[in-house]
């Protein structure tokens, strides 16, 4: 029986106290400036080095909405995904979450509407952008759409190619009908086995095939739940008192999820906290915030099949400049990023702010910033040495389901 995520994460804290042997990270530039609002937003790494990110770019009247173009950094240089016919311009905006080990990339394509400065249903069609050989291809619906309407959006795709998502009559708007859905060669397959009351959609897909995704409240399409389903087994996990929005972000192979809530916000903040949620046995773990500061909230944004986790320690505002990057694993417990770099070949030192995701090779993609210009994001890349599989005999030794070190030999 497994202990309690809890209980095991303070074994490897008291008992692992001083590490074996200590990783540092060193860190790269990628040149480019990370900006929600005007830049670079980092989405996920995969096992070949390549990156995916958002191009931001603000427009209209009051320049207060964001169109996003997929780019991918395939280690040399910046690749932008090319408009797609009858889909360009600036009423268009291209979203795109995932992109799996062959560098193929999961993107909806959506109309915005320009007088409320929000995505609208009508022309929602969705796409797989393969970065390596610039091909598109439209997730074309199957006739007669499978009783679901004619708008699909893919939210994540794995090795095998298979996309999960959503189907329905419009997949936004308070009136919204839709349904899980994964995708491949041109057939769709409703994953909501029938138990998800409400509007249900898929955002994240592993190597075996889980699914994971939300529930939706029929009025302001609030998430109300949390789902898990493995193609025999739906498990939920409800939302935790106080909060009113889930934000599923990744998955390992292991099926081990890490995800955020939030909950009102005030001048404090949104509240958001980052949860590790294990479906088959029901456990959870709050990542706890940046050590030897008050409990303030936290992110898990990435995880892999070594069981590490990055996200971000939140000290006071989430909004702050000086928020610290965090790594989680069942070895160490809580690391902030911040006392793991070091300064680049120029002397360089860096201020981690936030980690989006990590790959099976342990390398984290993040945010952070010079510390001579702190104001001025930069998108970074922190590769560990050594890396992470001179050590991880010791995560398979502590016995953790998920959490041990059972790295692929191969990944699918």
């Amino acid at each position: 029986m497994l202990k309690s995520l809890v209980v095991a994460l303070s074994i490897a804290m008291v008992t692992l106290a001083a590490p074996s042997q200590a990783v540092q990270y060193k860190v790269t530039d990628l040149g480019v400036n990370a900006d929600w609002q005007n830049g670079f937003h980092p989405r996920s790494i995969n096992n070949s080095g390549e990156v995916l990110a958002w191009l931001n770019q603000p427009y209209g009247s009051g320049r207060d909405w964001i169109v996003e173009r997929p780019t991918v950094w395939n280690g040399q240089t910046w690749l932008q995904m090319p408009e797609i016919d009858g889909r360009s311009g600036l009423d268009w905006t291209y979203f795109s979450e995932s992109m799996n080990d062959h560098g193929v990339v999961a993107v909806t394509a959506m109309r915005t509407a320009v007088d409320y400065g929000e995505p609208g249903d009508n022309g929602i069609q969705s796409y797989l952008w393969n970065s390596r050989t610039n091909a598109i291809t439209a997730l074309n619906n199957p006739s007669p759409n499978n009783g679901f309407g004619n708008l699909a959006g893919a939210n994540a795709i794995n090795n095998h190619g298979t996309v999960a998502g959503a189907m329905g009559e419009a997949v936004l708007g308070d009136s919204a009908s839709y349904r899980a859905m994964t995708w491949k060669n041109g057939t769709y397959t409703d994953v909501s086995g029938g138990l998800m009351p409400g509007n249900s959609d898929a955002q994240l897909i592993n190597g075996q095939g889980a699914v994971v995704g939300q529930i939706y409240s029929g009025e302001d399409d609030n998430s109300v739940a949390a789902f898990f389903t493995d193609g025999a087994t739906v498990r939920h996990f409800l939302m935790p008192q106080g909060k009113d929005d889930f934000d599923m972000m990744d998955m390992n192979d292991q099926g081990i999820v890490v995800f955020n809530v939030e909950g009102a916000c005030d001048a404090n903040g949104c509240g958001q906290v980052g949860y590790i949620w294990n479906p088959v046995s029901g456990e959870t773990l709050m990542v706890p915030s940046t050590p030897g500061i008050p409990f303030t909230g936290s992110s898990a944004n990435g995880i892999n099949n070594l069981g590490q986790v990055v996200g971000r320690g939140m000290e006071g505002d989430p909004y702050t400049n000086w928020d610290s990057g965090l790594l989680w694993d069942p070895v160490d417990g809580i690391q902030p990023l911040n006392e793991l770099v070091v300064s680049d070949a120029a002397g360089h030192q860096f201020w981690v702010r936030e980690g989006y995701d990590i790959n099976d090779h342990g390398v984290i993609l993040a945010t952070g910033a010079y510390h001579t210009t702190p104001l001025e994001g930069r998108l970074l890349l922190l590769t560990p040495v050594p890396e992470p599989e001179t050590y991880a005999l010791m995560l398979a030794g502590l016995g953790l389901v998920g959490f041990a070190a059972r790295r692929n030999s191969q990944r699918n």
